[in-house]
């Protein structure tokens, strides 16, 4: 809540500093880019749960935001034209670290190749597809999502939180996939949308 309250703060103080419509708008969609940035990825995976790196016991990961281009629908959905994900440098590539809210088949340690522009590094093609899943789940009732939110964390999933609480996306190993489908499938409060499936 108090990056959110930051965040809005920092916008209305880039707003107020604008000298024109133009500068308004601009300085709007920097700030919300470095909001989404923070808040719907806000730390890699392996910093968060502190583990070891994948490339060593003894070596410090080398970790750098990948960029996935988005495409609207008619609807004009996702709200966002890019979502950025932490990946885990690799041999020939990265390893994702975050489990996507917005792009589609991508899941936490698939390895990717990125093409480097204008100093960004952007999406290319997969080199690997993990074994993972990704679920993105929505649900009004919050007692129910915070159930829910354990019950898949005890089977071993990894979920992320969104800025809101009613939206979550999580990472889904395959020897618990099926298990957690019908766990989800019991709840008809529950919405959700398999984004990347592997099972």
């Amino acid at each position: 809540m108090l990056a959110a309250q930051q965040g809005i703060g920092f916008m209305a103080e880039m707003v107020l500093k604008a000298d024109n419509q133009d500068d308004i708008c601009r300085n709007i969609a920097t700030v919300r880019q470095i909001f989404i940035n923070f808040v719907f990825v806000k730390v890699p995976r392996t910093q968060h749960l502190n583990r070891k790196s994948m490339a060593g016991e003894n070596k410090i990961p080398e970790m750098a935001k990948i960029i996935f281009l988005l495409e609207r629908d008619e609807d004009g959905y996702p709200p966002f034209s890019e979502e950025s994900l932490w990946g885990q440098k690799c041999e020939g590539g990265y390893i994702i670290d975050n489990v996507p809210f917005f792009v589609y088949d991508i899941s936490l340690e698939d390895v990717v190749s990125v093409k480097k522009q204008k100093g960004k590094l952007f999406f290319h093609q997969h080199l690997h597809k993990s074994t993972n899943s990704t679920i993105r789940i929505f649900c009004k009732n919050h007692s129910l999502m915070e159930k829910t939110r354990q019950r898949l964390v005890d089977l071993g999933c990894y979920w992320e939180y969104s800025n809101t609480k009613s939206y979550s996306s999580v990472n889904i190993p395959l020897d618990v996939a099926e298990e957690v489908i019908a766990f989800l499938d019991s709840e008809e409060e529950l919405s959700y949308e398999i984004s990347s499936q592997r099972f």
